[in-house]
């Protein structure tokens, strides 16, 4: 049975961003409320130290689900699926969900 979260997922992305937008499209189709946020990339904005807190990497997308920081967009769809997607995007079984996993990996 999905959940879903008492306040709007934050997604830090840059708009351009074909990771950004797996995350971002996982959101919508999941119909998970989220608040955008853009990360001004050609100003620097995701090397400066407020950003680096939630990627030391520095890479969009990062989601913030209420304190729970999730980064790397396979991360970010694997966590939602989890957290809210049980019975529609996530199963338990190991053996049915590593052959989406396999092809998320893949695409990688």
């Amino acid at each position: 049975m999905s959940t879903q979260p008492t306040q709007p997922i934050t997604l830090y992305r840059h708009p351009l961003s074909g990771h950004s937008h797996r995350a971002q499209l996982f959101l919508s189709l999941a119909g998970i409320p989220a608040r955008l946020v853009d990360v001004d990339m050609m100003k620097g904005a995701h090397k400066q130290p407020d950003f680096l807190k939630l990627n030391v990497f520095g890479q969009a997308p990062v989601i913030d689900d209420g304190g729970t920081v999730v980064w790397e967009s396979h991360a970010i769809l694997r966590y939602l699926a989890a957290r809210y997607g049980r019975g529609r995007f996530w199963v338990d079984d190991a053996g049915e969900r590593s052959r989406a996993e396999r092809w998320m990996d893949w695409s990688q």
